[in-house]
């Protein structure tokens, strides 16, 4: 039993629950529509009609709600009582409808965000107590519990993309196992059919598969010199071993991925058969069918960006990218006005990790004395952080707080990195965490939308732009 509880299998049972039960809990909470789920709850209903709609993000995470919705019954409620037209915010969901549905397939994707960090982590070969720690404190971050908690994508993409870069770096360490590299492209496949964003996952496992065709090549061994070009390009063509990773980024990373990408829109398409409210948005050709479906996944794709690209709307909780490692400008999602005591839902952060994090990642810039495999795990932890930052810059539309959520996911495994190369014993750790769950609980009526009086709001409202 003593070696069952200090095992790897316990502590994934402990994410999974803690994961789980974080954000299943009060999921009822509010009985009213919350900020965009007035966008995606449309979404998700137009598959059950069949009326064509238009999004700028791709259809796999609306496809996943929509399953949710369909296993609560939504399918009777519209025959029963009609459309629910997804309104506007605060719009109370009706007594029959089984709103909840609506929201289990995002709480429980989120809920296992915890665990797939922490075998990301355990995979990169970080410190198992430091990895599993990692996992922990997002069991523990508020913001991330908000986003999971109501109809919206996020936690789909954070889910699928570690997913993906566990069973990348599983399928590395066993020589690019095919199978492993078959469920890494679908799950890293899923994540950019969520969101775009989703591409950086992808992207950061193509680097650390060129860095091994590199190696592999002799190319990278130890000091920079002109003929090991020769030698690289000599070996691309002569060696097994380069042969393996050239043919792994073809087919793992290019062929499988379009297929599975287009094919999720196939879906898509069928389930649309109808005009919609999307019609607007599209030619004339592609309305009336007058395109093959391969031409139609072109002109959506385009559409999309599009779409993306030329966003002018402002929104007052709207943030610039260099804001949000200090969280200057959250999000409220809802409010309920209609007592002495409001209930609130706010996209806010748990301070202790959102600061902490940013102090590790900081932090982790100046580690000494590192072996190879801990410059190894920072660059690719700092890769993955930049690479989900750095690109907002060129971003024109109106940008949020949740679009930092995975570039603070690695800047959170970054302060847990430098924990363990500092080797801090195990009382500090213990205290710091006591310090996150009570952070998390003082929170938490923010996250689940529990009343406060005004004093007990204004006691959480430690900046001025947080108003």
């Amino acid at each position: 039993m003593k070696d069952f509880l200090k095992s790897k299998s316990f502590l994934i049972i402990i994410l999974v629950i803690l994961g789980l039960v974080s954000r299943l809990i009060f999921l009822n909470r509010p009985d009213s529509l919350v900020f965009d789920e007035v966008h995606f709850g449309k979404f998700v209903s137009a598959y059950f009609t069949g009326e064509y709609y238009f999004d700028i993000h791709p259809p796999l995470g609306k496809l996943l709600i929509a399953l949710g919705a369909k296993l609560g019954g939504y399918s009777d409620y519209l025959n029963n009582f009609g459309v629910f037209d997804f309104a506007s915010i605060g719009e109370k969901f009706p007594q029959e409808l089984n709103y909840v549905s609506f929201r289990i397939m995002p709480a429980i994707f989120g809920g296992l965000i915890p665990l797939v960090v922490f075998l990301f982590l355990d995979a990169l070969k970080l410190p198992r107590k430091f990895a599993f720690f990692a996992g922990l404190t997002l069991v523990f971050e508020n913001a991330l519990i908000v986003q999971s908690h109501n109809i919206l994508m996020d936690s789909f993409l954070i889910f699928f993309g570690f997913l993906g870069l566990w069973l990348f770096l599983k399928a590395r360490e066993k020589n690019y196992n095919k199978l492993l590299l078959l469920l890494m492209s679908f799950s890293l496949t899923f994540s950019f059919s969520i969101k775009w964003t989703g591409l950086s996952f992808w992207g950061l496992a193509g680097l650390i598969t060129l860095y091994d065709l590199f190696k592999t090549s002799s190319l990278i061994n130890n000091k920079f010199q002109l003929k090991k070009f020769w030698i690289f390009f000599k070996n691309l063509f002569t060696s097994k071993e380069t042969a393996k990773i050239i043919l792994s980024i073809v087919v793992y990373f290019i062929i499988l991925p379009f297929i599975i990408y287009f094919l999720i829109f196939v879906i898509h398409f069928w389930l649309l058969p109808n005009q919609g409210s999307g019609t607007a948005f599209m030619s004339e050709e592609f309305n009336n069918n007058k395109l093959n479906i391969f031409e139609k996944f072109l002109e959506l794709n385009i559409r999309m960006y599009t779409s993306n690209s030329t966003i002018e709307a402002s929104h007052p909780y709207g943030s610039p990218f260099y804001s949000w490692p200090l969280m200057l400008k959250p999000i409220y999602y809802w409010v309920d006005n209609n007592s002495e005591t409001p209930s609130r839902i706010y996209l806010l952060g748990n301070p202790i990790i959102w600061y902490s994090a940013l102090i590790g990642l900081i932090g982790s810039l100046f580690l000494r004395n590192l072996t190879n495999q801990e410059k190894f795990q920072r660059n690719v932890l700092l890769i993955g952080y930049f690479a989900n930052l750095l690109p907002f810059y060129e971003v024109s539309r109106v940008l949020f707080l949740y679009h930092y959520f995975t570039a603070f996911i690695f800047s959170v495994c970054l302060l847990w990195f430098s924990l363990a190369h500092l080797k801090v014993n195990n009382r500090i750790v213990l205290a710091f965490f006591a310090l996150i769950i009570i952070s998390f609980i003082f929170f938490s009526p923010l996250t689940y939308g529990l009343p406060l009086s005004p004093s007990q709001y204004d006691l959480r409202v430690w900046l001025k732009t947080w108003i």
